[in-house]
């Protein structure tokens, strides 16, 4: 329904709108997979984090900007298609992950700790 309603503004923005929803949902697939990564995490749990990053709830965006914003109705539309866009982006990536299985190594692997050696004077 918001597609339907909005057909013409999506449209016109539809570059920036795209853009936009491709960068959010892209960065937060890399953002999960290295931060995850950095953290300690391998293979799958890593592939896990990053699809749970990357794969935001637009649903929620959708409803919440109804209601947070009930005279601006275009406000509806960016949630609607980031939801398209993750859920594209989210597929792709998990094909591909798929013809390319995780390393053997897996689950969390503690990075190693930091350690501090303090001098005692004499």
């Amino acid at each position: 329904m918001i597609f339907a309603a909005n057909a013409e503004a999506i449209l016109a923005y539809s570059g920036e709108l795209i853009l936009a929803t491709a960068l959010l949902h892209g960065a937060g697939f890399l953002f999960g997979y290295y931060f995850a990564r950095l953290f300690g995490y391998h293979g799958n749990s890593a592939r896990t984090i990053a699809i749970e990053v990357g794969m935001q709830n637009s649903g929620l965006a959708v409803v919440l900007a109804k209601q947070a914003f009930p005279l601006l109705p275009l406000a509806p539309v960016v949630g609607a298609v980031s939801a398209v866009m993750h859920s594209l982006l989210g597929s792709v990536l998990a094909a591909l992950w798929r013809q390319n299985p995780a390393p053997a190594q897996e689950g969390f692997i503690p990075p190693v700790p930091l350690t501090i050696s303090v001098r005692q004077e004499e």
